[in-house]
């Protein structure tokens, strides 16, 4: 799971989201402790004792000690996110709005000239 999460670094597009994942993988312990587990990776047996406890140790440790930085870093990028998008809904009415009162000025100034139009003519 943590290699592929390291994967996912360039393809993610979110700048709180990259700012997050290279802070994990900037710590020395959770790159010793990848490393690790990825040379016995290939043998295909149950890792050791040792390297799950350094696994362990290391990446939880780091979880643990930084989950709220982590965690507030995420609903700060999350409260904007929806910020954002009320700004756009907002837009959106406003214009929505402004076209719709164009157009009955428009179709009120019509009716009124063709019925001027029409009357005039009675």
């Amino acid at each position: 799971m943590w290699l592929a999460l390291r994967d996912l670094l360039p393809v993610m597009q979110c700048p709180r989201a990259q700012l997050v994942l290279e802070a994990i993988f900037a710590d020395e312990d959770v790159l010793d402790a990848l490393a690790a587990g990825q040379a016995m990776l290939p043998t295909g047996k149950q890792l050791p004792l040792g390297v799950l406890r350094l696994l362990k140790r290391n990446l939880v440790g780091h979880m643990q000690s930084n989950y709220y930085h982590y965690r507030h870093s995420i609903e700060y990028e999350m409260v904007r996110i929806r910020r954002l998008k009320d700004t756009q809904m907002r837009a959106v009415t406003f214009f929505g709005a402004a076209i719709t009162a164009g157009l009955v000025g428009v179709a009120k100034y019509a009716s009124r000239a063709v019925y001027e139009h029409y009357n005039d003519d009675a």
